[in-house]
């Protein structure tokens, strides 16, 4: 039996059992992506469900989770709980946004869609968003030892080797020698797993490596030394590019493997998916990475802020060595007005704004204005803030003084944006997202004034 069920983040799941015992089976399963959970895209912090208020919810994710059992099949859909019922607009817009690809992957999601080509168009576009950041720092290179017998030699003689393959005199050496080359497993992985999505959706691929440039060029650039794998020999390439990536230099490579050995299961191996007992699937986007991704487009749209720091680090905690212990890393500094100001999605700070009198959650409100105030003294800025989402139509920010004190003028800011509106399609909503942005921008401009430095 097929079940499909939408649930949105921050929904309560008490009474879904099958949802509640998949927690620690996906945490262990290395066939769930999770797309921005920290600065490892791929980490092993795979929590889908968290608790709060003495309930368990979803957490502030999207994306598509499957269980499959002997019995039955039971496929998740997760959208934002910015959506409406029957429409996907917010999801979509934030996808788009933070992939920079107009995917409206999740316009697909109906009880009858195809959940193979929701999950492959999904990964597909994951995989080439992580391969234009890893191509940044070149081509995966790596040590390979080649063995050779020919007559010109380079590298270690084989005496043993040399022996057995030349008893006679004929010229040729049997020789060993190690090469840094792009010709290596883990490239030959990547390049099969583009085959079977170009193979399953030839037309999709092809727009997405016009849209991905790079991209185009990395692959361009296997063809010419490295042959993919066909479907008989998948398993014996998985065992030889199952370790993890170490080399500090390469490590964004790493989520692009991990990307590539979850497509080649998925869709290139042989065995019939039938024929095991459980499988878990699933690619999920973090609500809160998306929604820091966006600020950051709409930042980067107004030349006022074109000078803005994203993600800027600073360390804390000097030793005696000159040492930093830690360092801290808000999501936007503003030099020129003094503010620091972090993006928050959760749903406290929504709901908070929308009813400024009420808190729901005053642990969680409290943790992050005291991150924030601490980011102000660091930065010995005079003003903090938080972005977040909010229902109501109206935009306009809630202002607070720092401290009861005449001769302060330290303030925390609350800028909200307008994620929900009445349209009949996605096209206007993203010119009324757009409409909306430059309101919040304005409403920067006029709250938190230049300061001199």
């Amino acid at each position: 039996m097929n079940r499909l069920y939408t649930l949105h983040d921050y929904d309560i799941v008490n009474g879904d059992e099958t949802l509640l015992n998949l927690q620690e089976k996906i945490k262990n399963s290395s066939s769930v992506l999770v797309i921005g959970d920290g600065e490892n895209s791929q980490s092993n912090n795979k929590q889908i469900l968290q608790y709060y208020n003495g309930d368990w919810m979803i957490s502030g994710c999207i994306g598509f989770l499957e269980y499959t059992s002997q019995e039955n099949s039971t496929t998740y859909i997760i959208k934002s709980r910015f959506d409406k019922e029957e429409r996907n607009d917010f999801s979509n817009y934030m996808l788009e946004k933070a992939l920079q690809y107009k995917s409206n992957i999740f316009d697909d999601m109906h009880p009858n869609a195809n959940k193979e080509y929701l999950f492959r168009r999904m990964l597909a576009i994951v995989l080439f968003q992580q391969i234009k950041k890893a191509y940044k720092k070149g081509i995966f290179r790596q040590y390979i030892t080649y063995e050779k017998n020919d007559s010109h030699p380079k590298g270690r003689i084989d005496i043993d080797r040399h022996k057995k393959l030349n008893p006679l005199f004929n010229g040729k050496i049997a020789y060993s020698n190690r090469e840094y080359t792009i010709d290596n497993y883990i490239n030959q992985l990547i390049l099969t797993a583009f085959q079977f999505l170009k193979e399953e959706d030839s037309f999709f691929i092809k727009s997405l490596l016009k849209q991905y440039d790079t991209v185009n060029q990395y692959f361009a650039e296997l063809r010419n030394v490295i042959t993919p794998v066909n479907k008989h020999h998948c398993v014996g390439l998985l065992n030889r590019t199952s370790k993890k990536i170490q080399h500090s230099y390469y490590k964004e490579w790493e989520d692009v493997r991990r990307t590539a050995v979850l497509i080649i299961k998925r869709f290139g191996m042989v065995a019939s998916k039938k024929s095991s007992k459980e499988q878990i699937f699933g690619v999920l986007f973090k609500m809160s990475s998306l929604w820091e991704k966006y600020i950051e487009s709409i930042l980067k749209k107004d030349n006022i802020f074109k000078n803005v720091g994203i993600q800027q680090t600073k360390n804390i905690f000097i030793d005696e060595n000159q040492v930093a212990v830690t360092h801290m890393k808000p999501d936007f500094i503003f030099p020129k007005h003094s503010m620091v100001l972090d993006a928050k999605y959760k749903m406290p700070w929504s709901k908070y704004v929308e009813n400024p009198g009420k808190m729901d959650n005053k642990g969680v409100l409290r943790s992050d204005c005291f991150q924030i105030i601490s980011y102000m003294h660091i930065f010995q800025y005079k003003n903090g803030g938080v972005v977040c989402p909010q229902t109501k139509k109206e935009l306009d920010k809630l202002e607070y003084k720092l401290i009861a004190d005449a001769n302060s003028n330290e303030k925390f800011c609350i800028f909200p944006i307008a994620v929900q509106h009445d349209v009949g399609s996605y096209y206007e909503y993203c010119k009324k997202m757009e409409e909306t942005e430059r309101q919040w921008l304005d409403l920067i401009i006029r709250s938190i004034p230049i300061v001199n430095i």
